[in-house]
């Protein structure tokens, strides 16, 4: 991840899940962004993910991390928290960085875990100053 950009083949992993489990754009653009019209940013990000895959210029928005982190609560909404955790840990493969891998490993933590989790990086941090 460099200045908020995620690489998109980490979108493209999460577009196979999403094919792969039956969600439909207009669907996951509802539980992702909170509006179905919010789709033509998945068609967005699956033009920039071909565009990269052929070595052409693109000059649309990038896959930020907030999107990132919108899209896979929705997916996560749509199929389940268990079967999202299982499929995160399916993206650590396409991930390129330590920092993306932590991310995503983030992502997957169930909302059960998410305090633990949290006391748990604040200490690692804390120890850092």
């Amino acid at each position: 991840m460099v200045n908020g950009v995620i690489n998109i083949r980490v979108f493209e992993a999460m577009d196979s899940i999403a094919q792969e489990h039956g969600v439909k754009d207009g669907e996951w653009a509802t539980a992702a962004f909170g509006r179905q019209e919010l789709q033509s940013r998945i068609s967005e990000l699956r033009a920039k993910a071909r565009a990269e895959r052929d070595n052409l210029d693109y000059t649309g928005r990038a896959f930020s991390f907030q999107k990132c982190a919108d899209l896979l609560k929705g997916l996560r909404e749509l199929i389940g928290e268990e079967s999202m955790a299982k499929e995160v840990l399916k993206l650590l493969a396409r991930a390129e960085t330590t920092r993306e891998r932590i991310l995503l490993l983030a992502l997957a933590i169930p909302k059960a875990d998410e305090k633990q989790v949290e006391m748990y990086l604040r200490a690692v941090v804390d120890r850092q100053k």
